[in-house]
């Protein structure tokens, strides 16, 4: 069983910890610290993350940064999504 990483994450943006610093004291790796954070976050756990690290917010307002960092990720996807169709659109077009 993995060991619960969300008690090693700090309350409120004055303190943060890294997702490094995570993995130094479990021995978890970056992608599955990040597939548990992603998990608690789903699960209604207020983790705001920003280039210091991970915190839990305690207001409403400290989340803003990660929505907004999550949105830009969203729309970067789906950027990447339209080109993938369009590029398959076109290689099935050049096979006619």
């Amino acid at each position: 069983m993995k060991p619960d990483i969300i008690v090693l994450i700090p309350t409120g943006e004055g303190s943060r910890i890294t997702s490094a610093e995570i993995s130094k004291l479990t021995n978890i790796k970056g992608p599955t610290i990040r597939k548990i954070i992603n998990k608690a976050r789903a699960d209604f756990i207020p983790i705001a993350s920003d280039d210091k690290g991970y915190f839990m917010a305690e207001t409403p307002d400290e989340l803003d940064h990660t929505i907004a960092q999550i949105n830009s990720r969203i729309h970067k996807m789906i950027q990447a999504r339209e080109g993938l169709k369009k590029a398959q659109r076109l290689m099935k077009e050049a096979i006619k």
